[in-house]
């Protein structure tokens, strides 16, 4: 939690999610479960959401990306450093022939079991930031594009190989 959260009201509040993402609001948690992209190509998940004056947390429970995304970042904004995750990351970029881009140092992965085929078919990735992942309850991590990639930041808590 951040002393001082930083308010970009502007830029994330309750308009851009509606605008943005299918989701679904847990009142008793103060949390964003966002469940389907609608946007454009170039997708920005805050950590927090702004809404009735409100910071609620974010959760990622989503089957997978459009394929025109192009670029996907995460950022810290209000008052949490991390978006909470599902327990499967399968196929969740699968065939995004247009991403060049995904930092996801942001997301908290410690409760994922499948990340089988995240990054497959994803020809034009080029930059990788998965440095914050934790994946020891990873039991599947197949993610084809890796060797294509020619700028990862990789630092996954695991002894798994990456095959492709």
């Amino acid at each position: 939690m951040y002393e001082n959260p930083i308010t970009l009201t502007n830029e994330f509040n309750e308009n851009k999610l509606r605008s943005e993402w299918n989701y679904s609001v847990g009142e008793t948690n103060k949390m964003i479960i966002l469940q389907n992209y609608k946007g454009n190509s170039d997708v920005v998940i805050p950590t927090s959401f702004l809404m009735n004056n409100k910071w609620y947390s974010v959760k990622l429970s989503i089957n997978s990306f459009p394929i025109y995304i192009r670029t996907i970042r995460t950022e810290v904004v209000g008052t949490n450093s991390k978006i909470l995750s599902s327990s499967s990351f399968e196929c969740l970029f699968y065939e995004c022939q247009s991403l060049v881009s995904a930092d996801l140092r942001n997301i908290d992965t410690r409760n994922v079991t499948d990340m089988y085929g995240m990054f497959s078919k994803c020809s034009l990735l080029r930059c990788l930031d998965v440095s914050n992942f934790d994946t020891r309850k990873v039991t599947y991590i197949y993610m084809a594009c890796l060797m294509d990639v020619i700028n990862i930041r990789c630092r996954m808590n695991t002894s798994f190989i990456l095959a492709s």
